[in-house]
């Protein structure tokens, strides 16, 4: 049955009336010299090329009209007739009694192989094409579905277990498993399709390393735009240019002079397969039609924030591993389809065992980890800003001494514990770098080393004109980061970067009262205390020197600066019994803490305790 159609789209009797009128002309006009005539050779060239759009345009038509396996079936037998009819046609206007040129002759069987493999080559491209909608469809889709149903199942009623960012991990890792399962079978499919069409192998398996290629910097893009990442369009160079008019160059400082018309010009690229390139991620195959992606990627922005950090910390490190596995896997499935391939010489140099001989595939995958990491940290970050910059402005008009630190600074400190045991739990490794202070027996001592920390640290009591000079030289850390290691310490500290620096910028948009001041520097001194014991110490100078930023800048807008204490330690006025009593910050942080080990234990990570 293909056979008979494949008839149907070659027309046959065109060649051979090509054949005929050369054959025929060249008996009646001979030609005197020992050249052949040019008008039969531009005859054949004009010829043969009417003939060539007309069978574009009918395979095309033919791809577009049926599925792409149904169509290449009858294209298959289809491009077989067509090179053998056209080598026949070559070969007779070859013949010494036509006299057609041979490199045009010859030309003829080349043209024909070049529409041939481009054939393939699209054959292929949208085979993989329609591999990313089966991604997401069987691969993402599955995955986001399954966490939202763990997440619900979770916050119901008599469950055992909830739902943790290894479990996240485990669902991610096995919908990758999946679309590499798919990309497998792809392959194999398109293997046996091409196995009787008449296309040299080597060019078969170049066609399936390109889009294999294609394929792994899509999947590495994709995930990072699932996520919340930013979606890139192709990688082109627009190049503005200008129409050049005569008399224009002589005018160009003249106000009234005529503007020259611009263009933008997109240089074409040899490696550029139009929408099938890696860059277009939430494209679907149906213009009318919403992405499979665009239905996850809704799906997973209405889930709770909580979901949605791990599922953004699990992909991330699925991208992570990726960056070594994917490619591992798109060979093995390259290499074990080809075994039994009989490649030719003239693809040897070109096809190697390794789809990504540049590292590329690997680099997007390294990019993409490092990109999702730095968007969790800043959504942890942002998590906590809002807390802060709302607890400050109801903080500001506090008109009693305060007692204790505030409800949002424990809420940040909280948020803190859960990243460090969440990104440890991923990652590997220790979830805090030190112990867990302990305010029941906080002595002089400790708090004096805590201190000393800090006046080493950068800003610290300086006011005035040496505090402004001294903050020229303080090296300003980049608050939000775009890409960031996977370790523990990176994570945290861009999590308090964000949540204090927006502290210091809500802080001009208020006025403190002295009791605010106080408070504010009860919960700074809480932050000192407790950030070594998430981040590495010698990690914390730039967080320091941030809350030193925080607390002169509530300074600056306190409106009772000289009702404040002028001693370096910042202690403060408490009332007690027969008069006033000078308190300092630290120890009342230890008053409070005392005997509430609960209270600690909610921002505190306390070591497993084994039986």
């Amino acid at each position: 049955e293909s056979m008979e159609e494949s008839k149907e789209l070659i027309p046959k009797a065109y060649l051979q009336g090509i054949l005929k009128t050369a054959t025929l002309y060249t008996v009646t006009f001979p030609s005197n010299g020992s050249l052949p005539s040019d008008s039969i050779n531009d005859f054949v060239a004009e010829s043969f090329n009417n003939f060539l759009v007309h069978i574009r345009l009918a395979l095309l038509s033919l791809s577009l009209s049926t599925s792409h396996d149904d169509s290449f079936a009858t294209m298959s037998a289809a491009l077989t007739n067509l090179v053998l009819s056209v080598r026949e046609m070559a070969s007779g206007l070859a013949l010494p009694e036509v006299g057609v040129d041979m490199s045009i002759a010859s030309g003829l069987v080349d043209q024909t192989v070049e529409v041939t493999e481009s054939m393939v080559q699209r054959y292929v491209a949208l085979q993989f094409y329609d591999l990313r909608d089966k991604s997401v469809k069987m691969g993402v889709a599955p995955f986001i579905k399954l966490l939202l149903e763990g997440d619900q199942t979770a916050a119901g009623v008599g469950v055992d277990h909830v739902v943790t960012v290894v479990d996240v991990v485990r669902m991610a890792s096995v919908a990758l498993d999946d679309i590499m399962q798919l990309l497998d079978g792809v392959i194999n499919k398109v293997r046996a399709m091409l196995a009787n069409a008449p296309v040299e192998s080597g060019m078969v398996k170049l066609a399936l390393n390109k889009n294999a290629k294609h394929l792994g910097l899509w999947l590495a893009k994709m995930l990072e735009v699932l996520v919340g990442g930013r979606e890139e369009q192709d990688d082109v160079l627009l190049l503005e240019v200008e129409d050049q008019e005569e008399g224009l160059e002589d005018m160009e400082d003249d106000d009234d002079a005529p503007k020259r018309n611009r263009k933008s010009i997109r240089p074409m690229n040899d490696d550029d397969d139009t929408h099938y390139s890696a860059n277009n991620i939430t494209q679907s195959n149906s213009q009318d039609d919403i992405s499979a992606l665009e239905e996850a990627m809704q799906a997973l922005s209405g889930a709770p924030d909580e979901t949605k950090q791990y599922a953004t910390l699990a992909i991330a490190e699925l991208c992570r591993i990726a960056e070594k596995t994917v490619v591992e896997t798109i060979n093995i499935s390259l290499s074990s389809t080809s075994k039994s391939t009989k490649r030719t010489s003239g693809y040897k140099s070109i096809v190697t065992s390794n789809v990504d001989n540049d590292g590329h595939i690997a680099e997007m995958f390294g990019q993409a980890s490092r990109s999702i990491l730095a968007l969790y940290a800043n959504d942890r970050g942002y998590q906590a800003a809002d807390r802060l910059c709302a607890s400050l402005s109801q903080t500001a008009t506090l008109s009693q001494q305060p007692s204790k630190p505030t409800d949002a600074i424990v809420d940040v400190l909280c948020i803190a514990k859960r990243t460090c045991e969440n990104v440890a739990s991923v990652i590997g490794g220790d979830a805090k770098s030190g112990p867990t202070p302990d305010f029941d027996n906080f002595s002089s001592t400790t708090a004096r080393l805590l201190h000393q920390s800090r006046m080493g640290t950068g800003i610290s009591v300086m006011k005035g004109l040496q505090l402004d000079v001294e903050r020229m030289f303080v090296q300003k850390p980049n608050v939000v980061h775009f890409q960031l290691e996977f370790q523990r310490d990176d994570v945290l500290v861009s999590l308090f970067l964000i949540a204090i620096k927006a502290a210091v910028e809500q802080t001009r948009h208020l006025t403190f009262t002295m009791y605010a001041y106080r408070q504010v520097q009860l919960d700074v001194e809480l932050l000192r205390i407790m950030m070594p014991h998430y981040i590495t110490a010698d990690k914390t100078g730039a967080l320091f020197n941030m809350l030193d930023d925080l607390m002169g800048s509530v300074l600056e807008r306190c409106a009772e600066k000289t009702s404040l204490p002028k001693e370096p330690t910042g202690a403060f006025q408490t009332d007690a019994e027969g008069g006033k009593s000078t308190v300092k910050p630290l120890e009342l942080l230890r008053q409070y803490f005392e005997g509430q080990r609960d209270i600690v234990e909610t921002f505190s990570i306390m070591d497993e305790v084994t039986e």
